[in-house]
């Protein structure tokens, strides 16, 4: 099978389009000259760009296109694309005098098909000319034969088309098939991917042959008057009856209606004279259309066709040229004339209208259903051009760029695409672009939905982008790997990958590179920002990155982001002095965000007095904020319950919502033993939960429930405490309440857990938290056991940190549970229980430090210390060429970035 079988068919295929107006001077061949050099143009120079791409097919075509002048009284395509002076070709009577010559003998169509096909394939040279600076764009003329030959031939074809003056637009009776105008409808659909046909004027027998047996689509252009609307309505009708025939017709009506000239009025006249012509034009179309189209057409409905306006341009009456050169060499006059908008307009929608042979045109019809919010057949139009073009990687590029999103969350999306992803993939070694892209692709589908999976085809997607050594495909595998190891901080590397901070590495010294000034460097950095928050990063650079944020970023806002992120990462390693000087430096700030604020609240009730910390929620923190954190301490100071509902009951006067947040009379409950009230205040709570049940509620009442003795936990909230415990976002900085619920549902689950969790990097507060828990779970406690009363010894802050937090009175009252139980013997219930208060015994002694102080921003490359941040960060990152998965491509990134940073210059 091949990509194409994966493909919704598109049902957009007017190659062949006719050029009508009832009367001229509307510059209907000017219209078909320019949207013909256009479409020429932008083809020639997308060939020109897919040779500078990996591709695996050599030869590049461009888009045939054939202007063929049917108005054989008055010819004039000619004179917008000339010949050379030594070119004479025999043209579309030369065609006629031959067919007429031997029309007795060819009986049959397949005969006719024959003679056209060598006429305008192989011996297309003697019938048409190419149009001069250009590959793709030929010319076939009405002809020259002599004058006793020209008249013969007329009145042939005038006998030939009698049929086609015997019916009217509203007759029953419909022309399917006219020898040689059915037989060359075939050809020209054959051989050239566009066919501009320029029709004759009125209701002439060579107009209806044109129309009703030749075109695919039509494009009438008329001045808003009665007459000429009603000479279009004839020939349209014919048309539209003709079009009805084909069993695979779509709801598109195969018309673009074009106002041409419009008139140069003012803007209230013209309005006016934009509503005639639209209601003019739409009227007779809905009453055309309706006995052929089985729906109701709406002017405002994506079926109706648009109106296209060629504004009058009093430059273009005089002589034959063209603002659109169809060389890709030629210069442009005017891009923003609306003469020039306007022709542009009606070729991108012609080009849409052709989307099956014309990958642009497949491209703008994309965009014009991605505009209205049909993404799955958005998506059909880029796989369509994708399985056209398998190994030019634009083409797969458009997809990633504009739909990753919905390849990962959008069922449909990934109904369609999965089946063409795997055949992708069987692409041979030889061409990497559809098997790297498809491999891409589904590691995105297979994110949620089979994460094992996934890391399985990210592992094959860097093999392939470091054996072509081509940069976007490098960086696309970068940037995938990344996002993996970014929400999933706990896997290890990939298999046959570098690891996240050899990517890292690369990509930023690769950066380091760039001609930079400070808010270079300092986006750089930004870049960075989600590895040097991870736990993969040492704690040491990840200061040191913040610190050379700090000094490199001028908003007093964002330089309150940056300390906020300092503090966390002090935090992270277990020194709260400095996470205090951060903190305290970030809510002086004028700008400092609330969240920040908030934390550094939640950050004082650890360590200070509750005096002290009430005192600075009236300081730091808004009116809005303060009842919730006012609520949350008194919590932390173990307060009994009938404090915290008086407390409470002041609240609600002016703030309802956190009156009527049950945690705080749950957690006052459950912290003095009476866990039945307990149940049923958070059983009220769960009855008022909308839309289904609220997790953390159930949980909360299930402990309650257990640690009172009156029911086990069921298999659901089991199953959910083993999920929440292995997840690989869960970070034990602080004893939360999953770790509560998953001590008490699934013990010997959480200490296999813990066992494996201290295996892996950890920044220190994680490492103390998870040996803490590991003690708790009697999990190798005589080895750990020393280690953390080491800690303690060293750090006494640690133990604040753990224990002034209101889940934590929690951790005895459920190891006493597992006891009555008889799920644990009284040995080692006591060893749990030493550890509890090893934890509460611990003297803690904190002395608020001063903040930092700022320093200076580095506001010039020239400032040494923008230098020494630089070359101090590329020797740091120096390691990184002798990698063995990451050091082969480094060069080629900062090849790259070089490359990158020269033609921003010189642009």
């Amino acid at each position: 099978m091949s990509l194409g079988s994966y493909v919704k068919p598109l049902e957009y295929d007017s190659q062949i389009v006719a050029f009508y107006s009832y009367k001229g001077g509307v510059g209907r061949t000017m219209a078909l000259c320019h949207v013909a050099s256009f479409i020429a143009r932008i083809h020639a120079n997308y060939i020109r760009g897919k040779a500078n791409k990996i591709t695996h097919s050599p030869g590049l075509s461009a888009c045939r296109i054939l202007c063929l002048d049917l108005d054989l009284e008055a010819p004039g395509v000619p004179a917008f694309f000339p010949p050379q002076q030594d070119v004479k070709v025999k043209g579309f009577l030369g065609l006629l005098h031959e067919y007429f010559e031997n029309k007795a003998k060819w009986t049959e169509s397949e005969r006719i098909i024959d003679f056209l096909h060598k006429s305008l394939g192989e011996n297309l040279e003697d019938y048409a000319y190419k149009v001069q600076e250009t590959e793709n764009l030929f010319v076939l003329p009405s002809g020259h034969v002599n004058v006793l030959g020209a008249s013969r031939v007329r009145r042939e074809l005038h006998e030939h088309l009698a049929a086609m003056r015997e019916t009217d637009s509203k007759s029953i009776v419909h022309h399917q098939y006219v020898p040689l105008f059915s037989e060359l409808k075939t050809v020209l659909r054959e051989l050239f991917d566009y066919t501009f046909v320029d029709a004759r004027t009125g209701l002439s027998d060579t107009a209806y042959a044109t129309t009703i047996a030749l075109a695919d689509s039509m494009v009438f252009l008329f001045r808003p008057n009665v007459t000429q609307l009603m000479g279009i309505q004839d020939v349209f009708g014919r048309f539209l009856r003709q079009r009805n025939l084909s069993l695979d017709h779509d709801k598109q009506i195969p018309a673009i209606p074009v106002l041409s000239p419009r008139p140069s009025y003012s803007t209230p006249r013209l309005n006016e004279v934009r509503k005639v012509a639209a209601k003019r034009v739409f009227r007779w179309l809905e009453k055309e259309s309706k006995s052929s189209y089985p729906f109701e057409l709406d002017p405002y409905a994506p079926e109706m066709p648009k109106l296209i306006e060629l504004p009058f341009d009093s430059s273009m009456e005089i002589g034959e040229r063209l603002m659109i050169p169809p060389s890709p060499d030629a210069e442009l006059e005017d891009i923003e004339a609306p003469l020039y908008k306007g022709y542009v307009e009606l070729a991108l929608e012609i080009q849409k209208r052709n989307a099956k042979r014309d990958v642009l045109g497949a491209r703008g019809l994309e965009q014009q259903h991605w505009k209205n919010n049909n993404k799955v057949e958005a998506i059909n139009c880029l796989l369509a051009s994708v399985a056209r073009e398998p190994d030019y990687i634009d083409t797969w590029k458009d997809i990633w760029n504009g739909y990753s999103d919905e390849l990962s969350t959008s069922t449909p999306i990934q109904n369609r695409v999965l089946d063409f992803c795997d055949e992708a993939r069987k692409f041979p070694l030889d061409r990497p672009i559809p098997r790297f892209f498809g491999t891409l692709w589904k590691s995105e589908i297979c994110e949620n939905l089979a994460p094992s999976v996934c890391s399985n085809l990210i592992s094959e997607l860097w093999p392939i982008a470091v054996s072509t050594l081509h940069i976007e495909m490098i960086e696309y595998a970068l940037m995938r790997m990344y996002r993996w190891y970014s929400s999933h901080e706990n896997q290890e590397a990939l298999p046959n990958c570098p690891s996240w901070p050899c990517i890292s590495a690369g990509q930023l010294l690769a950066d380091l590179t760039k001609k930079l000034d400070p808010d270079g460097l300092l986006k750089v950095l930004n870049a960075q920002s989600a590895f040097y928050s991870s736990k993969s990063s040492s704690p040491d650079d990840t200061v040191e990155f913040y610190m050379d944020q700090l000094t490199l970023t001028a908003s007093e806002h964002n330089r309150a982001v940056v300390l906020s992120s300092l503090a966390n990462t002090h935090v992270r390693n277990a020194d709260f002095y400095s996470a205090y000087k951060a903190y305290t430096t970030a809510v002086q700030l004028s700008s400092c965000p609330s969240w920040s604020e908030k934390r550094f609240i939640a950050f004082q009730m650890r360590f200070l007095p509750p005096e002290s910390v009430e005192a600075a929620i009236q300081a730091v923190l808004t009116p809005q904020l303060q009842p919730n954190f006012s609520m949350l301490l008194e919590i932390r100071k173990l307060s009994n319950i009938e404090t915290v509902r008086q407390k409470l009951e002041r609240i609600k006067k002016f703030n309802s919502a956190i009156a009527d947040d049950p945690n705080f009379e749950f957690y006052s409950l459950m912290h003095h033993r009476r866990f039945q009230e307990a149940a049923e205040i958070m059983g009220k709570s769960l009855g008022k939960v909308k839309d289904g049940v609220g997790i953390s509620e159930l949980t909360k009442l299930r402990l309650a429930q257990w640690l009172e003795g009156r029911a086990n936990f069921d298999s659901e909230i089991s199953n959910y405490a083993r999920a929440r415990i292995t997840s690989p976002n869960l970070d034990i900085d602080e004893p939360e309440s999953d770790i509560c619920l998953a001590l008490s549902a699934c013990l010997d689950a959480t200490s296999l857990e813990v066992r494996r969790r201290l295996q892996q990097p950890q920044w220190p507060i994680a490492r103390f938290g998870w040996t803490l828990v590991s003690c708790i779970c009697d999990a190798n406690i005589d080895l750990l056991l020393p280690k953390m009363r080491q800690s303690l010894e060293e750090n006494p802050l640690l133990a604040a940190w753990f224990r002034k937090h209101e889940d934590w009175p929690l951790f005895r009252f459920i190891i006493e549970r597992h006891r009555n139980l008889g799920n644990i013997d009284d040995a080692s219930f006591r060893r749990r229980i030493d550890v509890i208060d090893l934890i509460e015994s611990t003297k803690v002694d904190f002395a608020p430090p001063d903040p930092i102080p700022l320093p200076k921003i580095i506001i010039s490359s020239d400032d040494p210390r923008f230098i020494e941040i630089v070359e101090r960060w590329k020797r740091k990152l120096a390691w990184i060429r002798e990698d063995r998965t990451m050091g082969p491509v480094v060069d080629k990134l900062i090849e790259h970035v070089i490359g990158s940073d020269n033609k921003g210059t010189s642009s």
